[in-house]
């Protein structure tokens, strides 16, 4: 729908991976759009060249009705939340404005918490799931099934594109990074594994937590460095929430450690050998990007619908005792770790920014059509 006058509202960096090529794909074809934005988001959209309106996370409803009042949209698209709660906030302000809102929820976890604030439960017109996985999900938190529709992730779709990513831009990447051009780079996409997701918890010891599969990685990567004849750099992503002061410790042997929170999770992907971490979404989008992947699952249990995406595409899924000879195996000859699942990569991706926008179009059609 060109003219089309879209209000995003998001304060997380996972959910602006999926919004980001909505947003701007949506631009491309007409759309008029405000970004409000706060916490890490801030700088992922800024990185995808979206500008932004900033706000604190105190923002309230009277401020959302304000905002809302003076950009005039006609739909607002919103990432979701489980811990911060202005999207919802916002959610409330443009029902009360009569203006619909779509919420993009971008990862398999904390279901209940992403509409739930000390005002109860918050649920927009429409909530964009990844798959039927999450749907299901959804429905047994209590939101209504006709508010669900199955969109896929933007963000891997965006992910499947450097697949095929010519080797020589690789090098470049690396070089940009400061790293030698021929040496083994193994990711580790990190995440608060302090957290299981499964069953809720929290661990008391949450320093060691974190450190402990990086160390681990580092002593495995260290013990088979004879496979290789190359410098081995181990790059640390952390997530968004992480206390990145934590990794400073990390040393080991002769493998070179590095913390890296510039650029994006997929610049990092593109350029590396080897990706390995917990169940984040960056390590699923380096299963749609066909990179070799190793899937940790000892220091929590991993979320279902990532163990069986991880299984689907044949990623080698290993156990803290099994690691030393998971990594051996991931670097012998012709070995990448992966299947091609088109079944799997179809659902998740294929189409799914478009399906976005054809949603938030939708939405703002049945709208006007009511008035």
């Amino acid at each position: 729908m060109s003219g089309l006058r879209v209000a995003c509202v998001c304060g997380q960096s996972g959910a602006v991976s999926g919004l980001a090529p909505v947003l701007q794909k949506g631009r491309r074809g007409g759309w008029h759009i405000r970004v409000l934005s706060y916490g890490e988001a801030i700088a992922a959209f800024r990185h995808e060249n979206i500008s932004v309106e900033l706000c604190e996370q105190s923002f309230s409803e009277n401020d959302a009705i304000l905002w809302l009042k003076e950009a005039a949209p006609e739909v607002v698209l919103l990432g979701t939340d489980a811990a911060r709660h202005v999207e919802k906030r916002v959610v409330r302000a443009a029902k009360a404005l009569g203006i619909p809102s779509v919420m993009y929820v971008d990862f398999w976890s904390n279901y209940s918490s992403r509409f739930e604030d000390d005002k109860g439960r918050t649920v927009p017109d429409v909530v964009a799931v990844l798959d039927a996985e999450m749907e299901t999900r959804l429905q047994t938190c209590g939101i209504d099934r006709g508010k669900l529709h199955i969109t896929g992730s933007p963000a891997l779709e965006k992910a499947s594109l450097i697949a095929d990513i010519d080797p020589t831009k690789v090098c470049s990447l690396r070089i940009a990074a400061g790293l030698p051009k021929e040496c083994v780079c193994v990711l580790f996409v990190s995440s608060p594994s302090y957290i299981n997701y499964v069953s809720g918890s929290v661990s008391e010891d949450r320093h060691n937590s974190v450190l402990n599969p990086i160390m681990e990685l580092a002593s495995a990567l260290d013990s088979c460095k004879e496979l290789w004849n190359r410098k081995v750099y181990l790059v640390v992503r952390p997530h968004p929430r992480e206390d990145v002061s934590a990794f400073n410790e990390i040393r080991f042997g002769n493998i070179r450690i590095r913390v890296e929170k510039e650029g994006t999770g997929l610049d990092w992907i593109a350029h590396s050998d080897l990706v390995v971490g917990l169940d984040t979404m960056l390590l699923v989008e380096a299963m749609m990007a066909r990179r070799p992947v190793l899937c940790l699952a000892y220091s929590r249990p991993l979320i279902p619908a990532v163990s069986n995406i991880a299984k689907s595409m044949g990623v080698l899924v290993c156990e803290k005792e099994n690691l030393l000879s998971a990594m051996s195996q991931m670097f012998s000859a012709d070995s990448t770790g992966l299947v091609d699942n088109t079944s799997i990569q179809q659902i998740l991706f294929s189409g799914a920014t478009q399906r976005m926008i054809a949603l938030v179009t939708e939405i703002t059609e049945r709208y006007k059509q009511r008035k």
